[in-house]
């Protein structure tokens, strides 16, 4: 998924569309470096422990 500043948008609704979009994928789906590979999701929820 390319950052949204990449896209071109006509409405704001597609703007908001575009950016809950982008903070799905990055706060669920993206595994983070600093969080030991763990999504800020599964550390939030004590999924995963991880020292920060």
């Amino acid at each position: 998924m390319l950052l949204n500043y990449l896209k071109s948008y006509e409405t704001g609704r597609e703007v908001t569309a575009g950016i809950k979009a982008y903070i799905t994928r990055y706060n669920h789906y993206r595994p983070h470096q600093s969080l030991s590979g763990a999504t800020p999701d599964e550390v939030y929820c004590g999924e995963v422990a991880t020292a920060i």
